[in-house]
């Protein structure tokens, strides 16, 4: 069933709630069949250094996230996703790091088919033990769901895009050399010289990729946002725990964490605004054992919410998706929210979609402006400079008029 049929259909909306929640968190990724078998084939394993050449939109780098995830939650192999457009690198962004919160993955913005030189561990040169390069195509093989295909489909589509597949394909099959010049900037320890807004866990693979690289690479992201710094909060520590790394800090901290029972994890996640009042949570005395800032509030191990506590209220430091999700892992109807959030979504598009009808009406404004100036200029230099030929005939007419003036001497 196509996209446009789930959202349209009333029936199905609470299953279109659902699909959009669980994409946005990683807990559902829709693949077409015929593109899981590049991974299938690949199988990589959770040591394996992966290199994804041409990786946007991400469908295919998921499943190998997913594959390399399979039996170690914190992997010791490393996925390359690279692309070579930016802005499709910002969406492998959102189909990787952000949504599957990972910190073994590297998003990188070059031309597959000059892909420079890297260094790894002890800045040997990098070797991959498994490469996916799904190169650009023409499509044709969606016309099952593109039937518009076959009105406008001709030969020199997939011709044409041959040049370009061939070079990313020899880039790969080539020895090439390691003269690249690099150098070390990588430093995101929490010091006091360190005023970076984020900090990022990355396993050693991946860390000694983003020191060796920083130059060679347009590295777009990479690892897992462990911490994001506090601002105006005198009294809390200078970073607090981010939600997307809880999970891998968890189990080393000693403090600044507290179990509370499900009505109160409840409280936390229905209360309709960020602040919840301390004098609603049940575990209120437990909680207010903590420093006031950042701290960890868990039902059981395995789902630990990121808060921040003052003495009189508690917010929680989750996403509107986070939050349906652990409604609905506890049980709880969620349909309400779900309607509230459908109907921003589409408030967001409508005002995206009136922006770039403004600004394409805008353009063309400026566009014609310019032809207008221009074809004006071109008419006033006519005026002052005419043609040659013209400048001639208006030079012979003024001299054969001062020759008609003189008298005629017998």
């Amino acid at each position: 069933m196509s996209r446009n049929a789930i959202r349209s259909q009333p029936i199905l909306s609470s299953f279109h709630n659902f699909l959009c929640t669980e994409t946005e968190l990683g807990n559902v990724t829709r693949q077409e069949a015929v593109s899981m078998i590049p991974p299938l084939m690949l199988q990589p394993e959770a040591a394996d250094i992966v290199l994804d050449m041409c990786a946007a939109p991400g469908s295919k780098t998921s499943q190998l996230i997913e594959m390399m995830h399979e039996k170690d939650r914190n992997p010791a192999g490393m996925l390359i996703a690279n692309d070579l457009d930016m802005k499709r690198c910002y969406m492998l962004v959102h189909q990787t790091l952000k949504r599957f919160r990972i910190a073994n993955c590297v998003i990188t913005c070059n031309d597959a088919s000059k892909l420079p030189n890297m260094r790894g561990k002890d800045k040997e040169p990098l070797k991959f033990d498994k490469v996916l390069c799904d190169v650009i195509c023409s499509g044709d093989g969606t016309v099952r769901k593109n039937p518009d295909i076959w009105a406008r489909w001709t030969p020199h589509e997939g011709l044409s895009l041959h040049r370009m597949q061939l070079p990313i394909a020899k880039r790969e099959n080539y020895g090439i050399s390691d003269d690249f010049p690099y150098e070390n900037l990588f430093n995101r320890r929490g010091n006091d010289n360190n005023e970076s807004k984020q900090l990022f866990y990355a396993n050693e693979a991946v860390k000694h990729f983003v020191e060796n690289n920083m130059f060679s690479v347009s590295i777009q992201n990479a690892g897992m946002k462990m911490f994001g710094k506090n601002d105006n909060k005198a009294d809390a520590p200078k970073y607090r725990i981010a939600q997307e790394g809880v999970q891998y800090i968890f189990p080393f901290m000693s403090k600044q964490k507290t179990k509370i029972p499900r009505e109160d994890m409840l409280a936390l996640m229905e209360y309709g605004k960020n602040l919840v009042p301390m004098d609603l949570m049940k575990a209120k005395d437990e909680i207010r054992q903590n420093n006031s800032g950042s701290v960890i509030l868990y039902v059981d191990d395995d789902d630990p919410v990121c808060a921040w506590i003052g003495f009189h209220s508690v917010a929680p430091y989750v996403t509107k998706e986070e939050r349906v999700h652990i409604l609905r892992m506890m049980g709880v109807d969620c349909t309400e929210i779900e309607e509230l959030m459908k109907s921003k979504r589409k408030q967001k598009a409508r005002e995206n979609r009136e922006e770039a009808k403004l600004s394409q009406q805008k353009e063309k404004e400026e566009q014609n402006g310019q032809g207008d100036t221009a074809e004006k200029d071109g008419q006033d230099t006519a005026l002052e400079n005419p043609k040659s030929e013209e400048k001639e005939d208006v030079e012979m007419q003024e001299e054969n008029g001062k020759g008609e003036a003189q008298p005629q001497v017998a």
